[in-house]
C-alpha cells in the first residue's frame, strides 16, 4: 500500500513541478513534505479518484441506481492562493476560519474569517501577492496539504482579482467602480463598456453643457417655446420614465421642475434661500403636461418657454443601471459601480463571500448607520446631508417638495434597495419627500425595501430591509466602509 501511495505521489509530484514551474527549485518544494505527508495525500489521491470513478459508473441489472454513486464529487469552495515572487507557496479554503502563517515565513500570519483574508500583526510583504478561486464540483481537485506547500492537480479553476477606478467627470459626482476580472485586459474591457455608458449618459442629460454635433436636454431647454428637438432615444426613455414617476408618485417627482430647482441651485452658491415670490413666479411654469413627447419621431419639444427639464432625481440611478446591464451582457459577473448616494452590485465578490457589503452613511456623520449584504441589485440613499447650505441657522438642502417650493424636512435620510438602480433611485427621492404612509404605498407598487431616518434619528424600516441589515437585526455591527464601498 505505502509502495502504491508513493509511486502515486511521485506522479502527481511531477504535474506539481510542472505547475509550479521552474522558478522554484523542487528540492525546497519537497523539504516542506516528510514521509506522512506522502502517505496522507496519496490516500486523498486515490480515495477521490475511486470516487469520481466510481460516482461515474452505472449499476447493471436490477440493482438499485444509487448503489453506484460510493462518493460524491469534491463539492464547490472557493479558496485563496498566495504567491511569493510569482511562485504560489500557500492555498487555503475560505469556509475555514483559522489562523495561518506562510510556510517558509512564520512572522507573516494572516487569518481567514467569514470568508475574507487578512493580515495578523503584519504587514503583507511586496512579494507576496493573493488570488481568488472557486473549485467547482464538475473542476479539477485542489490537493493541500496543511501548513506546507499546496499544489494543484489538474487544475481547472479561474482566478479573479479586484480592480478599482475612480471617475471625478461624470454626474457632478465621483463615481467607483470595483470589478473582479480574471485578467487585466478583460477588466480593461468591462471598465472601459462602464465608463463609455456613462459618459455618454451623462452627455445627453446634462443641462449645463453643449457638446459640439450633440442635441442633448440643455439643447431642449434651450428651444422651449421654439421648436421641438430630435434627441437619442436614451432620452425620450428617460422622459418616459419621469412621465410615470411623475404620474406614480402624484407629482412629487416631476423632472419639469427646473426652473424652480434653478433658483435653488443659485441660491445654494450664494447661500440664501430664494424669496417666496421668485419661487411662485418659477413654480408657474412646471406642468409637465407642457412636455410633448413624440417616440416615432424621436422628438421632445417644451410648449412653455420658460420651462425647463431637470432629471436629477433619476438620471444618475438611470444610467448606472444602463451601464451595469451593458457590462454584464458583455460577461462581467462580478462588480460596483458606486455613483455618490447610488450604489449598483452585479453577481456576488469573487472572494469567498456571498454578497456585497454596501455601508449605509450616517446623516449626521461618524459610522456608518448600517450595512447590507446584497447581490444583484441597487442601494440608494437620498439625505439631506451632502448638498446644503445654512443660512441664519438653518439648513437648506437640494431636495425640493414640489408642492411647498422648500426643501423637504421630514426625514434625514431615506434608503431604498431594489433590484433597478434607476426604480430606486427614483424611489429615495419619491419617499424623501412624502410622508411615510404615502412612500410606504408606493414602495409596494414598485417593491423593494426601505429605510427611514427621522430628523431625531429614529430609524424606521421595511420587514425586508430589517431582514438584511448588520445594525438592526440581531443587534449586528456595521462592516466595511462608507456608503457604496465594499
Amino acid at each position: 500500500m505505502v509502495f502504491l501511495a508513493e509511486n502515486a505521489f511521485d506522479k502527481y509530484m511531477r504535474k506539481a513541478y510542472n505547475f509550479i514551474g521552474d522558478n522554484m527549485d523542487r528540492a525546497h518544494v519537497r523539504s516542506f513534505i516528510n514521509k506522512r505527508d506522502i502517505i496522507i495525500l496519496a490516500m486523498v489521491l486515490l480515495v477521490s479518484a475511486w470516487g469520481i470513478f466510481a460516482s461515474n459508473t452505472k449499476s447493471g441489472g436490477d440493482e438499485d441506481p444509487g448503489v453506484g454513486n460510493v462518493a460524491e464529487a469534491p463539492r464547490s469552495r472557493n479558496f485563496a492562493v498566495f504567491y511569493f515572487d510569482g511562485v504560489p507557496v500557500r492555498m487555503a479554503y475560505l469556509d475555514e476560519d483559522e489562523e495561518l502563517s506562510l510556510p517558509f515565513n512564520p512572522n507573516v500570519r494572516f487569518e481567514i474569517k467569514e470568508g475574507a483574508v487578512s493580515f495578523v500583526e503584519s504587514d503583507c510583504p511586496d512579494q507576496l501577492c493573493v488570488h481568488m478561486g472557486r473549485q467547482d464540483r464538475e473542476g479539477g481537485f485542489a490537493a493541500c496539504l496543511p501548513n506546507r506547500i499546496f499544489f494543484f492537480v489538474e487544475r481547472d479553476d479561474r482566478f479573479y482579482t479586484l480592480h478599482r477606478k475612480a471617475y471625478l467627470d461624470l454626474f457632478d459626482t465621483v463615481i467607483y467602480i470595483m470589478i473582479y476580472a480574471e485578467s487585466e485586459e478583460q477588466y480593461q474591457f468591462y471598465e472601459k463598456i462602464i465608463y463609455d455608458e456613462l459618459q455618454r449618459l451623462h452627455r445627453l442629460f446634462d443641462i449645463y453643457g453643449g457638446y459640439e454635433d450633440l442635441d442633448n436636454l440643455r439643447t431642449v431647454n434651450d428651444k422651449a417655446g421654439i421648436t421641438p428637438v430630435t434627441v437619442d432615444e436614451s432620452i425620450i426613455d428617460l422622459a418616459m420614465f419621469g412621465l410615470e414617476a411623475y404620474e406614480r408618485s402624484g407629482g412629487v417627482i416631476n423632472i419639469g421642475m427646473g426652473s424652480v430647482l434653478s433658483l435653488w441651485r443659485s441660491s445654494r452658491e450664494a447661500a440664501v434661500p430664494p424669496g417666496e415670490r421668485e419661487l411662485a413666479s418659477a413654480a408657474l411654469h412646471t406642468d409637465i403636461a407642457n412636455m410633448e413627447l413624440d417616440r416615432e419621431a424621436g422628438t421632445i419639444y417644451l410648449r412653455d418657454p420658460g420651462m425647463s427639464l431637470d432629471v436629477g432625481a433619476i438620471a444618475k440611478g438611470y444610467a448606472v443601471e444602463q451601464a451595469m446591464l451593458k457590462a454584464r451582457e458583455a460577461g462581467m459577473i462580478s462588480g460596483i459601480i458606486s455613483a455618490g448616494g447610488n450604489v449598483s452590485v452585479a453577481g456576488h465578490p469573487m472572494d469567498g463571500r456571498e454578497a456585497w457589503r454596501v455601508g449605509i452613511e450616517n446623516p449626521d456623520g461618524g459610522e456608518l448607520l448600517d450595512a447590507v449584504d446584497i447581490t444583484d441589485g441597487a442601494v440608494v440613499t437620498s439625505g439631506n446631508y451632502q448638498r446644503y447650505f445654512e443660512h441664519e441657522g438653518v439648513r437648506y438642502h437640494h431636495i425640493i417638495d414640489p408642492f411647498t417650493l422648500m426643501p423637504a424636512n421630514t426625514f434625514k435620510s431615506v434608503t431604498i434597495i431594489h433590484p433597478d438602480s434607476g426604480i430606486a433611485d427614483f424611489l429615495s427621492t419619491a419617499l424623501f419627500i412624502m410622508p411615510r404612509e404615502e412612500g410606504t404605498a408606493l414602495l409596494e407598487v414598485f417593491g423593494g425595501e426601505a429605510l427611514w431616518i427621522l430628523q431625531d434619528g429614529t430609524p424606521l424600516m421595511t420587514d425586508g430591509y430589517r431582514e438584511i441589515s448588520n445594525a438592526f437585526k440581531d443587534g449586528g455591527d456595521t462592516d466595511d466602509g462608507g456608503e457604496g464601498r465594499d
